[in-house]
């Protein structure tokens, strides 16, 4: 068993389903183009020798009475991969995105392994598909797995390889149950004390840090930045869609900036699309906006917790006219934050949010459902852009090759347009995750990003 970080389980008492679940889809044509004739039998029989990547998907979570201590994966003696794939049937791509955003609406089990795979067969106009496809949908909780993980892991699981004795050592996370629930939850009130003194020499360090030298480099000073649709109240349900990119195009691009990124060309694609989007919609900002970039910390620092990221605000430059220099804006304003996470990481080894009690994690989470839903006066951030990093192999599930996909993400905390940009074999996949209510056409939005990405290779550099 393995009690999880307090980070991850900020994802169970601070989120609800719309906050703290992912979908991640994977388009597969059928062969040939006809009636899929993989069943739920096949499926099963596919993925169970996989899920030994990771014993994460055999494991539930195991929550302590009154949440006296952080929750517990323990492995499910109960555990049936047959329970966890679904299937479904559909009539057109309409309905299988429609049927997607349900599936990311329903909570999952917490009796359960928190994941489930759904298999949506035989879509007839799946986007640049001739034939019959099919579309692999796996819901998942933030509290095991973030993007960069579970992408490493299905780097693995969708792939003709074999899963060796080596990948399945790595995969021992959770280990053997070795104590009951009763015994765990006695000890947890043993440690509390102990575990509230670290949390207030923590947080004391971090106070003492920010007023120890005023010169030492910290959070930037507050912007403002305009209130957009996406930073209202979300009312639902998730929608999500996605756009290909040509790899090499976006490379193209990117080298007319010497030090730009490409998630710093990407940021300006983005931000370049939803600034056309507002003003398609009479909603046009007065002033620049900006993006939530969350930053990896695995190298930073040593973690055990499944969520290893901090948020970054990038100003994205929409005011600036010339594609060129806004490029360059956003590269210089990129790294200039990647240092001060870098400086501050280093300063504070260990997180706040990683030493925080459950009990006052608990309460946090239902102080922060209480909050009164109301579009800020002054949004901390406008929208969010992810920049998720995979191995570059052709993925395969069920022997067919993946190619293209979704993801529907999390949407909270300020901003209810989001963004995750991942390298897919030749493609750069960009996945877009909306409240429905905020934007009812995700394909004209598609639409507009890559409109946005052909002006920046017309007229970057």
């Amino acid at each position: 068993m393995k009690q999880i970080a307090g980070r991850d389980a900020a994802y169970v008492y601070l989120g609800d389903q719309n906050s703290s679940t992912i979908v991640s889809c994977y388009l597969l044509p059928n062969p040939e183009g006809r009636a899929l004739t993989i069943g739920h039998i096949e499926a099963v029989q596919w993925l169970r020798e996989r899920l030994e990547v990771s014993d994460l998907f055999t494991s539930k979570l195991m929550r302590l009475p009154g949440d006296i201590g952080l929750p517990y994966w323990v492995p499910d003696p109960a555990f049936d991969p047959a329970a966890h794939v679904r299937f479904h049937g559909v009539a057109d791509w309409s309905a299988a995105r429609d049927l997607v955003a349900d599936i990311a609406a329903t909570p999952l089990d917490p009796s359960r392994p928190l994941w489930l795979m759904h298999v949506i067969t035989d879509i007839p106009d799946a986007p640049d598909q001739a034939g019959l496809s099919t579309l692999v949908a796996l819901h998942y909780h933030h509290a095991a797995f973030d993007g960069l993980l579970f992408s490493a892991l299905t780097t693995t699981m969708f792939s003709d390889l074999e899963i060796t004795d080596e990948v399945r050592a790595a995969g021992r996370i959770v280990g053997p149950a070795d104590a009951s629930r009763a015994t765990v939850a006695l000890r947890e009130l043993i440690r509390l004390p102990g575990h509230l003194r670290r949390f207030a020499t923590v947080g004391a360090s971090a106070i003492r840090r920010a007023r120890a030298d005023p010169t030492t480099p910290g959070p930037r000073a507050p912007r403002t930045w305009p209130v957009i649709r996406f930073n209202a109240p979300f009312e639902g349900p998730r929608i999500a869609d996605s756009v290909m990119i040509d790899l090499q195009d976006v490379h193209d691009v990117r080298s007319r900036v010497p030090g730009a990124t490409v998630n710093d060309l990407m940021l300006s694609v983005i931000g370049e699309a939803t600034r056309r989007y507002l003003t398609q919609v009479g909603e046009r900002p007065r002033s620049s906006m900006s993006a939530l970039v969350p930053m990896s910390t695995r190298a930073m620092r040593e973690s055990a917790s499944a969520n290893q990221f901090v948020p970054m605000i990038v100003d994205l430059h929409t005011v600036e006219a010339d594609l060129t220099a806004r490029v360059r804006l956003i590269s210089d304003e990129t790294s200039r934050e990647k240092k001060r996470i870098i400086d501050e990481v280093s300063r504070a080894p260990v997180a706040v949010v990683d030493v925080t009690p459950a009990p006052l994690l608990r309460i946090l989470g239902v102080l922060t459902r209480q909050q009164p839903k109301a579009a800020p006066a002054s949004p901390a951030f406008n929208i969010v852009v992810t920049n998720v990093s995979s191995a570059q192999t052709r993925r395969k599930i069920f022997g067919l090759d993946v190619l293209g996909g979704f993801a529907v993400q999390t949407v909270a905390g300020g901003s209810t347009l989001a963004h995750v940009v991942t390298n897919r074999a030749d493609k750069l996949a960009v996945s877009i995750t909306a409240d429905r209510a905020m934007l009812p056409d995700i394909t004209e939005y598609c639409q507009i990003i890559e409109q946005s990405f052909k002006t920046h290779q017309a007229e970057v550099g």
